[in-house]
């Protein structure tokens, strides 16, 4: 025999029991798939929690209040939604104080008077128990504040 000969045999017999312990083992793992769709798939390892939203959740003491706005996507509140008019209400003559940012402890911007007249800009936004929105007088960009619904009233369109 060849001096190379022995070598090959040895080489081809492992080559073959390699390919035949392959083909078992793909064989097992085949068996151990689903075979359809709707069979039964392990349960996830994890969890997915969805990111938060800039929703504004109200208490449920103002749930009856809230519907949607007509342009969409706005949340409307006492029929105020943003890019109506305004006018504060109901504070005896002694006018509201707009503020810097929602929330009683804010900075407080100016006074306005009873039944003057804003556009709404932004909002709602929940704070010291009190829906706030930002509203911007329509002859004077830069006089605006964030104010609380509770004296505001919508002003219906002409």
């Amino acid at each position: 025999m060849h001096k190379y000969s022995s070598k090959f045999w040895f080489l081809a017999g492992t080559l073959l029991v390699v390919l035949l312990l392959g083909t078992l083992f793909a064989l097992a793992f085949w068996e151990s798939l689903p075979s359809s769709p709707s069979a039964t798939v392990p349960h996830a390892l994890f969890t997915v929690i969805p990111a938060p939203t800039s929703t504004v959740i109200l208490p449920d003491e103002f749930a009856g209040l809230v519907t949607p706005a007509p342009q969409g996507g706005i949340v409307s509140l006492e029929g105020i939604s943003q890019g109506i008019f305004v006018q504060i209400k109901g504070t005896g003559g002694d006018g509201l104080r707009l503020r810097s940012d929602p929330g009683m402890d804010s900075t407080p911007r100016f006074l306005g008077r009873e039944s003057e007249i804003f556009q709404v800009r932004d909002g709602p936004q929940f704070a010291n128990d009190f829906i706030w929105w930002y509203l911007v007088t329509p002859y004077d960009e830069k006089r605006g504040g964030w104010a609380v619904s509770k004296f505001l009233a919508v002003v219906p369109k002409p």
